[in-house]
């Protein structure tokens, strides 16, 4: 009989390859939604004691399977149990992530993607955008999400895609013989794109209701305004590296920092000043400038969800297939 070990350990074996298909399909059968607890826990304590082999690919792959659960499976329950794994067995500050034999560099990279991955279980809800959407077309202002709540998650979106960055690859690396690094380019680059919408919808959300907010809300909209234009610096940088790579790539193109600037001097006005301690009022030309740039950051929402549903068969995960009824036995 088949079991999930076998499977697990097909999966990650030491042949410098990815995954392959036969051994992904039954490993996200058993973490779905429509297997059991136990499926999932047992392939997730087997991926956490491949992590542990002195092999570097074996670890390697171990993530890449991870990562593919974590993009196909990421229910409630799931989520709960790799938030369990990552806090058990893969705590982030151990100085001592692996024991595998592998150079200075491959060591760095396994900790590099480990943190991201973990990173994106601990602080990233799958529901962020529909709920900004959501919130962006509600007109009831009762039902709004407080800007405070949105902030924070604008804040844990700029960190998630701040260690998604830090896993480069060269070109050198993508073009080799092998498709390991490839593989774990194209997730990353996945991830990339849809952290980057959920980060750039949230952005327009609070730059909405900039004139509305309080002088503190505003300057910490402001910051966060900044941090954005210099990440999407890095994400485009990042997404060309793909593209130099054959894969189809949208092209995100730099958010004007005259946005920025406009907004700056609203809070330097006078009229802003003499009342920091209640709502936000501009004059009429900066708020008029502000509010003309911020079309074009509308304009960028629909231009990157329309490239979103064009390159997703590109950069997809294997379909899932019907269940087979593979034995958690090890």
């Amino acid at each position: 009989m088949v079991t999930y070990a076998s499977i697990v350990k097909g999966a990650t074996k030491i042949k410098l390859a990815p995954p392959k298909e036969k051994y992904l399909t039954p490993i996200l059968i058993g973490c779905s939604s429509s297997s059991s607890s136990k499926d999932a826990q047992d392939i997730l304590f087997l991926l956490h004691k491949r992590l542990s082999d002195s092999a570097f690919t074996i670890c390697y792959k171990s993530l890449i399977v991870l990562h593919y659960i974590l993009n196909e499976c990421n229910n409630s329950d799931n989520r709960k149990l790799l938030k369990y794994v990552y806090n058990e067995f893969l705590n982030g500050s151990s100085k001592k992530d692996y024991y595998c034999r592998a150079s200075e560099s491959d060591l760095m990279a396994l900790k590099r993607y480990k943190e991201y991955l973990f990173a994106r279980i601990s602080i990233i809800n799958p529901a962020h955008l529909e709920v900004l959407k959501e919130n962006n077309s509600n007109t009831n202002s009762k039902n709004k999400i407080q800007i405070e709540q949105i902030i924070n998650t604008i804040k844990l979106e700029i960190e998630c895609i701040g260690k998604l960055l830090k896993n480069k690859y060269s070109i050198h690396d993508l073009t080799n013989t092998n498709n390991l690094l490839l593989t774990c380019f194209k997730l990353l680059t996945n991830d990339l794109l849809v952290l980057y919408n959920i980060l750039n919808e949230g952005i327009i959300t609070i730059l909405e209701s900039f004139f509305e907010l309080k002088l503190e809300l505003q300057k910490e909209t402001c910051e966060l305004y900044d941090d954005f234009v210099m990440i999407t610096e890095d994400v485009v940088k990042y997404l060309k590296i793909g593209k130099q790579c054959g894969l189809s790539i949208p092209v995100i193109k730099h958010i004007t920092t005259k946005l920025g600037k406009s907004l700056r001097e609203h809070l330097e006005s006078t009229e802003n000043v003499n009342n920091s301690n209640s709502t936000g009022k501009s004059s009429n030309g900066n708020a008029l400038s502000a509010k003309e740039q911020l079309e074009n950051v509308r304009k960028q929402r629909q231009l990157l969800e329309s490239q979103l549903r064009m390159t997703s068969n590109d950069l997809s995960t294997p379909q899932k297939t019907q269940f087979t009824g593979f034995s958690s036995q090890q």
